[in-house]
């Protein structure tokens, strides 16, 4: 089993920064995720616009029109599936689906999602990103490959409203 740890230590109003981590090789990488964005109704955070809760998470891969070869995250305990067909009709309006790990370097262009670089930096406007995520995930496909059997634990570090 590979287990990859998000360790989210930088919370903005439109970001989450952090690292995402293998242990057992020592390899990091930078993230950048939406912000957290509470709801009523469900663990996993507003759907399309928060990043995912706390958690242990499945990963699987996953490919789309959109992202292919990346990794899906799922947690059907804590909200989160794979696809809709797998939601639960009670779920259905509040269950996040096709939470990935796929390359991105800005907030802005992820709906949920973890998006791994090589380096966190601030952009021309002044807002955070990662730098070379191509690259960071190549690398993490890398290493995901040699297992069948992949998990994704989340935790956060101490808040910081910079």
């Amino acid at each position: 089993m590979i287990t990859l740890q998000l360790n989210r230590d930088y919370f903005t109003s439109y970001c989450t920064l952090g690292q995402l981590s293998d242990p057992v090789t020592g390899k990091t990488w930078q993230s950048i995720e939406r912000p957290w964005v509470p709801s009523s109704d469900t663990v996993a955070g507003t759907k399309g616009a928060s990043c995912i809760g706390l958690g242990t998470y499945r990963l699987t891969r996953y490919s789309s029109d959109a992202h292919q070869n990346v990794y899906a995250v799922s947690a059907p305990m804590l909200d989160v599936y794979v696809t809709e067909a797998e939601v639960p009709p009670a779920k259905q309006n509040i269950a996040r689906t096709r939470v990935l790990i796929h390359p991105a370097n800005w907030a802005s262009e992820l709906r949920g999602c973890v998006a791994p670089g090589k380096e966190r930096a601030k952009g021309p406007d002044g807002l955070w990103m990662v730098k070379a995520s191509r690259d960071a995930m190549n690398e993490v496909r890398n290493l995901l490959s040699r297992s069948v059997d992949l998990q994704l634990v989340v935790s956060s570090g101490t808040p910081n409203n910079n």
